[in-house]
C-alpha cells in the first residue's frame, strides 16, 4: 500500500510540474511572439530601424531566460532557436527587409513549436 501511495503522489508531481514547465514556456514563448510581431509588423511597414529594435528586444528577452530554457527543454531545441535569432538579428541589422521577415515567421514558429512541444500528454507519462 506504501507504494501505491508513493507512486502516486510521484505521478501527482510530475503531471503538475509538467503543467507548470508547460504554463511558463507558454506565457514566455507568447511574449516573445509578440514582440517578433511587432518587429514583422514595423519591417512591413519599412521601418527596419523599428524592426531591428524590436528584433533586440525579442532577443533580449531570449537571453534572459536561457537558464530556465537550459534546465527545462531539450537543448537542440533551444540551440536551433538560439542559432535563428542570431541569423535574425544579422539580417534586420543589415536593415534586409525580405530575409528579416522570412526569419521573424520561420522563429515564431519555432517558438510555437517549443511550447506545443512542452505540453503533457498522457504518452509522455506511461
Amino acid at each position: 500500500m506504501k507504494y501505491l501511495i508513493c507512486s502516486l503522489l510521484l505521478l501527482a508531481v510530475l503531471v503538475l510540474g509538467c503543467w507548470l514547465t508547460a504554463g511558463r514556456v507558454a506565457a514566455l514563448t507568447d511574449q516573445i511572439v509578440q514582440t517578433l510581431d511587432s518587429a514583422y509588423h514595423a519591417a512591413l511597414r519599412g521601418d527596419m530601424a523599428a524592426a531591428s529594435q524590436a528584433v533586440e528586444s525579442a532577443h533580449a528577452r531570449w537571453q534572459d531566460h536561457q537558464g530556465f530554457w537550459g534546465c527545462f527543454l531539450r537543448h537542440a531545441e533551444t540551440d536551433d532557436l538560439t542559432y535563428s535569432f542570431e541569423s535574425m538579428r544579422c539580417y534586420a541589422q543589415l536593415a534586409d527587409t525580405e530575409e528579416t521577415l522570412s526569419r521573424i515567421v520561420e522563429l515564431q514558429a519555432m517558438l510555437h513549436h517549443l511550447a506545443d512541444m512542452e505540453l503533457p500528454h498522457y504518452y509522455n507519462f506511461l
